[in-house]
């Protein structure tokens, strides 16, 4: 086999032209050579794509007729299935001969006795095979060369980019190799975190646990890690307000409860860590990492975006919408009095919020007059919508000064980063 691509996340093409047929299996599924996608309308070619798919799953493998006949019509059986079979293979092989010299066959797709086979001889890159070599290399000079071992398992881990064939989730053929390279990714994920801890290399260390988290969110002991990097770091608020962070993820979503390593590393973290006068915060915040009566966690406006960036990741990913909310204090005129006590207000607004959201949900005092929240225990609008109301009836009651309005608004973690970025801007 040849050299490697250049690696991408969204498909780009070098302006290097090769006859190397390039498949991308972890996360996403594209077939490419050179500056032409093949897979571009994937879906209008299933059954060609199912069949390659196939083959390569098992590839080093001669498969018989029937059984891919079986995989591809699940029982259904063709009228003719080896005609319609050898039709498959046919326009696959056209299909991916498609942009070479006339007359070339790459003999991607072979067939010998009458068994058909992916060709491990012919020309093309597999991320998925290139993944795991990278990882068996790092793992063979991890203890004599660890910081060439480094380079090679943050190699290996930007290859994997989610599951193998994400798109057949439901094809049983596909299961054993997914679950296979999951074991591989977790495993070497460990084994590099474990090296650039022992190089004290902790914001390298950090960085893989964010890109674990998006694959990985429930993984406790990739958390576990990642405060670790911040205690070392000396980001003991950091490390407190992810401890809340974590601990309500997994609670919310896999019904986990904070093993013993997690709540000895939260002592670790309330008695070592440094004073909270120390922390360093964005000019003009102040630090309040509090929860109480077992509500809503409340943190400074730079614990705020950490964890608002992270949970924006993750629901991008998983497709799982999380919701963020904003409160504004005005008066009808948008025009303050020197007579009215805008702190008073905050802070009954700030109790309200504490009584009436739920464990999970975070909050944070974004100005003097604004609170920003991420309702993690809501799982749509209208309910972050009502969540947000009830507080502003609960103020309003409450509220014996001048007449004051309360404005809420709310929306989807789901927009790549576009929020995050935009309350960066005003911090």
């Amino acid at each position: 086999m040849m050299g490697e691509p250049q690696y991408f996340t969204d498909v780009h093409f070098s302006s290097e032209s090769s006859d190397r047929l390039e498949i991308f299996t972890l996360g996403r599924f594209i077939v490419r050579r050179g500056k032409q996608l093949f897979t571009e309308d994937a879906g209008k070619s299933y059954q060609l794509w199912k069949l390659f798919k196939y083959l390569l799953t098992y590839c080093g493998r001669a498969i018989h007729p029937e059984l891919l006949i079986e995989a591809l019509y699940h029982g259904e059986e063709p009228k003719n299935p080896e005609r319609t079979l050898r039709n498959l293979v046919y326009r696959l092989r056209r299909l991916l001969a498609n942009g070479l010299a006339p007359g070339v066959d790459p003999q991607y797709i072979v067939l010998s006795q009458g068994l058909y086979s992916f060709n491990l001889s012919s020309n093309y890159w597999l991320d998925a095979e290139e993944f795991v070599n990278l990882c068996s290399q790092a793992g063979k000079i991890a203890r004599k060369e660890p910081f060439k071992a480094i380079n090679l398992y943050q190699k290996a881990l930007s290859l994997y980019q989610g599951d193998y064939l994400p798109e057949s989730l439901y094809e049983d053929w596909v299961t054993t190799r997914r679950d296979y390279y999951h074991r591989i990714y977790l495993q070497n994920v460990y084994e590099l975190i474990l090296l650039l801890k022992k190089a004290g290399r902790y914001a390298e260390l950090r960085e893989i646990c964010e890109k674990a988290f998006l694959i990985e969110p429930l993984q406790e002991e990739l958390h576990i890690n990642f405060m670790e990097a911040l205690l070392e770091e000396g980001k003991t608020g950091l490390a407190k307000a992810h401890y809340n962070y974590a601990s309500s993820l997994l609670y919310r979503e896999a019904g986990l409860k904070p093993s013993a390593g997690l709540r000895e590393l939260y002592k670790r973290i309330t008695n070592e860590g440094e004073p909270q006068e120390n922390i360093r915060l964005l000019p003009g915040k102040e630090l309040d990492t509090r929860r109480e009566n077992g509500g809503a966690f409340f943190c400074d406006p730079e614990t705020f975006l950490e964890l608002f960036r992270l949970e924006e990741l993750r629901a991008e990913r998983s497709g799982q919408a999380a919701f963020w909310g904003c409160l504004t204090l005005d008066q009808p005129d948008y025009v303050w009095s020197d007579s009215y006590n805008m702190e008073e207000s905050m802070e009954l607004l700030g109790d309200v919020l504490r009584k009436n959201l739920r464990k999970g949900d975070i909050v944070c005092r974004w100005s003097k007059n604004q609170y920003y929240l991420m309702l993690m225990t809501c799982t749509g609008r209208e309910q972050a919508e009502k969540a947000l109301e009830r507080v502003k009836n609960y103020f309003l009651a409450g509220n014996s000064m001048d007449e004051v309005v309360l404005r809420h608004t709310a929306g989807p973690l789901t927009t790549a980063g576009e929020r995050s970025r935009q309350l960066r801007s005003l911090a």
